[in-house]
């Protein structure tokens, strides 16, 4: 996957959907996109459990994928959450349905200090 250039700077913007239907979560990441665009302050970050990588590709965001593995060794499910906890620890997490939110809502959700 091809990933957009981000600027140092830029805080990450952690998109937690694990659970988000397929539509749902395109709708919400052409959302976001439309409100990214021209923002190099947040650099998108991904994390789902939806396979669609042509669909990510586009984007050109940081997708981490993570899988619901059938079976009853969850052990890589929560080592990788942990992986992520740890990893985007900074980061400003918000839902899929963040991308809907009002201007103002928005702003309160990404305003980094």
């Amino acid at each position: 996957m091809k990933h957009a250039p981000v600027s140092a700077e830029a805080n990450t913007l952690l998109i937690w959907a694990p659970g988000t239907e397929r539509d749902a979560l395109r709708r919400a990441c052409e959302d976001f996109s439309a409100r990214l665009k021209g923002n190099d302050t947040l650099a998108p970050v991904l994390v789902t459990d939806v396979a669609d990588f042509a669909f990510y590709s586009r984007l050109g965001w940081l997708v981490e994928y993570l899988p619901e593995l059938s079976g009853d060794d969850r052990s890589y499910h929560e080592g990788k959450r942990a992986y992520l906890a740890w990893r985007y620890r900074g980061a400003r997490i918000v839902p899929p349905a963040a991308a809907q939110a009002s201007d103002a809502d928005w702003k309160a959700l990404v305003e980094v200090n």
